[in-house]
């Protein structure tokens, strides 16, 4: 397993690890303390207990945020090819210092593989991933391809017919696997657009499942339209918000107008302004008129 990949899968098993014990400890502690009304010296161990195991929670609640925004970081980088801190900042709505510590800490844990920080423009520097002296010899001679990194969800290219690696996080992507695997995403995006949504959802729905911001964007267009699938508000702004929380900005319009309208959530015009802000900083036109409206109504 690639180093990176390694790390990253690691970080995320131990978040839900330390959750998952903080969770179960901690309503055994209250459990014991309600029940047995501990006096004395037994009633400060329980309670040094519990003050652990509550520290526990909030560290893997940490880590589980992190590796949430590792991968809203790699698809706003790989997909909108967004490397300014600023621009980042913006998209995730946290303040510049953040997101650059946030993003140098990620590379010092080895998230990311030949990332820096360049302070003078204020990016982030995504080196590629030395290639091997057949991939040097072919590189004028053989076409790219694309591919979907099964390690962190970025989109990339590599050399036609040969192994690569993700530039973000190093994960080594097999020529036949990606092939097949892009070539079924194409396949679920062309079956969408021609209306065959069956199709499509079998296709798109394990991309989706893999954190793909534009599947899960797909899945829910079609929960909320009922195409393909039984109509269906609530699972609609599940798929929006995982896609909205990656930075999607299609997905973060139509979760907005889904708060807005109150269709599978209770109506929040805050949270829908919310969302269309995030829409409309990144270009949606969408997003912009239907702010403007809303401003010319108060």
């Amino acid at each position: 397993m690639d180093q990176s990949k390694a790390v990253v899968d690691g970080s995320a098993f131990l978040g839900k690890i330390l959750s998952i014990i903080g969770y179960v400890f901690t309503i055994l502690c209250i459990i014991l303390i309600i029940s047995t009304n501990p006096k004395g010296s037994d009633l400060v161990l329980l309670l040094v207990f519990l003050v652990f195991f509550i520290f526990l929670i909030v560290k893997g609640s940490r880590i589980k945020r992190m590796i949430k925004r590792f991968k809203q970081y790699v698809a706003l980088i790989s997909t909108q090819q967004m490397t300014s801190i600023k621009d980042i900042a913006a998209s995730t709505s946290q303040s510049e210092d953040f997101v650059k510590n946030d993003l140098q800490n990620m590379i010092d844990k080895k998230f990311f593989v030949n990332a820096s920080i360049n302070r003078a423009t204020n990016e982030i520097i995504i080196g590629s991933v030395a290639s091997t002296p057949q991939q040097a010899q072919s590189a004028t001679e053989q076409e790219l391809e694309t591919f979907t990194c099964p390690g962190c969800g970025a989109s990339g290219t590599k050399l036609k017919g040969l192994p690569g690696n993700c530039e973000y996080c190093g994960s080594e992507i097999k020529s036949n696997d990606s092939n097949d695997s892009h070539a079924d995403f194409d396949k679920g995006v062309a079956a969408f657009d021609a209306g065959d949504y069956t199709k499509a959802l079998n296709e798109l729905k394990p991309f989706a499942d893999q954190d793909n911001a534009k599947a899960q964007f797909l899945l829910g267009v079609m929960y909320r339209k009922g195409e393909g699938v039984a109509q269906n508000h609530r699972e609609a702004v599940v798929w929006f918000k995982k896609a909205a929380d990656q930075g999607l900005a299609d997905a973060q319009f139509n979760l907005g107008t889904m708060y807005g309208k109150g269709l599978g959530v209770v109506q929040d015009t805050q949270q829908a302004i919310a969302w269309l802000k995030k829409a409309a900083e990144q270009g949606d036109t969408n997003a912009q008129n239907v702010l403007k409206e809303l401003r010319a109504t108060d």
